[in-house]
């Protein structure tokens, strides 16, 4: 199966503006809204790929430059919101200064887009981490969230205030709860991510940290299908506020090993003992997003997993 990494979206000659546009996520976003003639302006700090693409300006700044991103949603219809300062390990480590960053810089930034009068914001939730431990596999939205680190508490706490924001000043906003993407992009160096982490040091020849014996099951998703899952939610203009973006499928850790090593990469595993391995299964039930965005997911994790070693093998990251 051949993935270009660009998603050919039927969101037409609207301006979108992407928040935190400089990471994975935001990187083949971009590249999805802007292939037929939206304009795009993405904000963040920094860039993974810097290249020139028709109809993108990138605007290097924080959201903190108040002045800066005032004009930039002035510009835009649609916001795309994926600044996320933490990480589920790195969150429990800085309660206060990660809820200040994940939290407080949220609601500013949505404060400026009631201002604005923004048509809709897409917010980017975690559908691996709010739900918790749950008996329902795969989980609906419906089921009730059971944030168990501080990461997952600062995601509910935003989805909360969203509702707020909708209620007082009528800002449209969808959440989407997404599982565990991987694609181009995600590098090993960033530590969060296990294909993009697991296949980029495989294809660096270095060992592979596995904790606990292998069986925790996730739901993995091609970015591709999450780009795709994104620009259907700029197009809804159904009721529905919160939806899982997943593949509906789980998978465990020794499972990706082995589809790592299909490619024909060799896989050196380091064993590591882990009393606690936090949720054990998590899958999402995706069917009211097929029912109400006319979004499935296409890429099987076979497939996705070879594009992206191929990707990162070209891509000069040895």
């Amino acid at each position: 199966m051949s993935l270009n990494n660009v998603v050919k979206c039927s969101q037409k000659n609207k301006r979108v503006l992407i928040v935190g546009a400089g990471g994975f996520i935001g990187t083949n976003l971009v590249r999805s809204l802007s292939s037929v003639n939206n304009e795009v302006r993405a904000i963040s700090r920094s860039f993974l790929d810097e290249r020139p693409i028709e109809n993108v300006v990138r605007i290097k700044a924080d959201l903190s430059d108040a002045v800066l991103v005032r004009e930039h949603c002035e510009w835009a219809d649609y916001v795309v919101y994926l600044v996320t300062e933490s990480t589920p390990a790195t969150a429990s480590t800085n309660v206060v200064g990660s809820a200040e960053k994940d939290i407080i810089e949220a609601l500013k930034f949505f404060e400026l887009c009631v201002e604005m009068r923004i048509k809709k914001l897409i917010y980017m939730s975690s559908g691996g981490t709010v739900y918790g431990d749950t008996k329902q596999i795969p989980t609906p939205e419906s089921t009730v969230l059971d944030p168990r680190n501080a990461y997952a508490v600062a995601k509910v706490a935003v989805e909360n205030y969203l509702a707020i924001y909708h209620q007082l000043h009528d800002l449209d906003y969808i959440i989407l709860r997404v599982s565990n993407p991987y694609g181009p992009y995600q590098y090993a160096t960033k530590k969060q991510g296990v294909i993009g982490g697991f296949g980029g040091l495989a294809c660096k020849s270095e060992p592979v940290s596995l904790w606990g014996d292998g069986s925790i099951i996730r739901d993995y998703l091609y970015i591709d299908d999450l780009c795709e899952a994104i620009v259907k939610a700029i197009e809804y203009s159904g009721d529905h506020r919160v939806f899982n973006i997943a593949s509906g499928i789980g998978h465990s850790l020794n499972e990706v090993l082995d589809l790592i090593r299909a490619t024909g990469l060799e896989v050196k595993v380091e064993s590591k003992s882990c009393e606690n391995v936090g949720v054990k299964t998590s899958v999402l039930d995706i069917t009211m997003a097929n029912a109400e965005l006319g979004w499935s997911p296409k890429t099987v994790i076979g497939d996705g997993i070879s594009s992206f070693v191929a990707w990162y093998r070209q891509s000069g990251h040895q």
